[in-house]
């Protein structure tokens, strides 16, 4: 008999303000102006015999040290080890620069500070919210990536 899988999710807004360098496109002038679309973290947290949190952040990376920072916390908030909670980034060229790629944009440490706590409260919100869950898998077909030159010319 297998173990009841136990799951939990959140999602929190990651955004910066307004006004802070943002990287992953080398030739862009300047700071940020506005927000277009709000940036995320998203938190699965499992458990089914071991635990484990997996998580999402709209940013073009992350370094290890704060990496490290928010393992820390949410390995203290949760008993989930630190070795099992997984943080991934979805490399937007659009988001704020940080401690990664030291020579695309200065990174602000208020913001920072701000989102390793709110990486790590978003893991931790997903934990405490955990409950039964069942797995499942299907397919669909999907079409994701568009030769961008064929589109233009309506192909």
């Amino acid at each position: 008999m297998s173990e009841q899988l136990i799951a939990g999710v959140a999602s929190v807004v990651i955004t910066p303000p307004v006004g802070v360098d943002l990287c992953g496109f080398g030739g862009r002038p300047g700071p940020s102006t506005g927000v277009h679309d709000d940036l995320t973290a998203k938190a699965l947290a499992l458990e089914a015999g071991q635990s484990a949190i997996l998580m999402t952040a709209d940013l073009i990376g992350l370094d290890d040290q704060s990496v490290a920072q928010v393992r820390e916390r949410v390995e203290a908030e949760t008993g989930v080890p630190g070795a099992n909670i997984m943080i991934t980034c979805s490399h937007t060229h659009s988001g704020p620069a940080t401690p990664c790629i030291s020579h695309l944009g200065k990174w602000d440490a208020e913001y920072m500070d701000e989102l390793r706590t709110r990486l790590a409260e978003v893991a931790i919100e997903a934990w405490r919210g955990r409950g039964p869950a069942k797995w499942a898998a299907a397919r669909a077909p999907v079409q994701i990536g568009t030769n961008r030159r064929a589109a233009r010319s309506g192909q």
